[in-house]
């Protein structure tokens, strides 16, 4: 699996996300996009995810 910091996530996906969607590593690790050794992404938060499905359902349900 690909290990990006978060500056570098939002870079590649056009996004804003705070560091409070995704759990980061504890240590620093090699970043695969920037080569420097930061904090990288770990994985997304369940309340994050979970609001995020439902957004995207609101979104259906409004354009029909």
């Amino acid at each position: 699996m690909a290990e990006f910091c978060l500056d570098c996530w939002n870079k590649i996906n056009d996004t804003e996300d705070s560091k409070w969607r995704y759990a980061l590593s504890w240590s620093r690790e090699l970043c695969e996009e920037c080569g420097e050794y930061k904090r990288v992404i770990v994985v997304e938060r369940f309340w994050s995810r979970t609001q995020r499905l439902l957004e995207e359902a609101i979104e259906n349900m409004k354009k029909g």
